[in-house]
């Protein structure tokens, strides 16, 4: 899975109308819904396979995310499944 979303979540965000638009958090939010709908497509199924085989996994249980989105002036943290992020800026 995570082999699968990395491969596939940067082209997925970048070619949403909200990321274009610059509405960066409905961009990750309908990301990390696609990634869940890509993933159980037939397309998907068939890429899973491939990279189960060409890894020699084991498994294909779930992934969980942490992403980051930098603009000019904004950041965009987002999460999913049993991760979070921390930030630090500077040493305390």
């Amino acid at each position: 899975m995570a082999l699968f979303v990395e491969k596939k979540f940067v082209s997925t965000l970048t070619n949403l109308k909200s990321y274009k638009e610059k509405n960066y958090e409905k961009a990750l939010y309908e990301t990390f819904l696609a990634m869940d709908e890509q993933i159980i497509s037939k397309e998907g199924i068939e890429i899973l396979k491939k990279l189960k085989e060409d890894e020699q996994a084991e498994s294909m249980a779930g992934c969980t995310a942490n992403v980051l989105l930098l603009t000019d002036k904004e950041m965009f943290i987002a999460n999913a499944g049993d991760s979070r992020s921390v930030l630090r800026t500077k040493q305390v």
